[in-house]
């Protein structure tokens, strides 16, 4: 029953019990074929399939990765396919795949951060291959981090629209790289003495906690509160 099944049947079978169930499943078929078959019925669409590519830093393949996902899928299933560049602050998908991108995902956001409600399709840019790709903009410059919630929005927006929608995250360094604190800290916490105990006095342990993602030359910060 905590799989999902509406009903059981015991052992030893029971006439009576072996009816019943027939009937409340015949009876459960019935309520959803009338349901399914009523012109009345709002259908709830189908979302695509988000197929996100993460690397834990830079220069891994994932942008080579995420494009050439796209293009197969593409190729292979002559289905309706975008691609997103999520790295809002140094993305190149559009540079690896040769489209000069007019509009872009910083773009759209900064409408959607206006009060707007645009549309999502007329930020795309297509290449000849037939994948629409919602590019970053490719230049380096000091902005404040994407909002999740709002990029969460746009994805399930294409969803909508595409039966694939290949997603290039950003780099775990790319806010360091521009000079920004993160936006969220992030801390890296070691207890060598769990694995070495002679590394500390009887009885005792050591706790290093090591602060990551840190920009050598500060410039302000991921979420726009603060300037150097």
């Amino acid at each position: 029953m905590l799989a999902g099944a509406r009903g059981f049947i015991g052992s030893p079978v029971l006439a009576e019990s072996l009816e019943s169930t027939i009937l409340v499943a015949r009876a459960r078929h019935r309520a959803l074929l009338d349901r399914a078959l009523d012109p009345a019925f709002s259908v709830i669409p189908i979302a695509g399939a988000v197929l996100t590519v993460f690397g834990p830093k830079g220069g891994v393949g994932k942008t080579t990765l995420a494009a050439n996902l796209a293009l197969s899928i593409a190729r292979q299933t002559s289905a309706p396919v975008a691609l997103v560049d999520a790295d809002v602050q140094f993305g190149d998908v559009a540079l690896s795949m040769g489209l000069d991108a007019q509009r872009t995902l910083g773009d759209l956001l900064d409408a959607i951060t206006r009060g707007e409600t645009p549309d999502v399709r007329a930020y795309l840019t297509r290449h000849p291959a037939g994948v629409d790709v919602l590019a970053a903009r490719h230049r380096h410059e000091l902005t404040p981090s994407a909002d999740p919630e709002a990029i969460a929005a746009v994805l399930r927006e294409l969803a909508r629209s595409f039966d694939f929608v290949v997603v290039d995250t950003p780099g775990t360094y790319s806010e360091a790289v521009a000079g920004l604190l993160p936006g969220e800290p992030v801390l890296v916490v070691g207890q060598p003495t769990a694995i070495d105990p002679s590394r500390a006095p009887d009885g005792k342990h050591i706790l290093w906690v090591q602060v990551r993602v840190l920009p050598s030359d500060i410039r302000g910060d991921a979420a726009g509160s603060i300037t150097a």
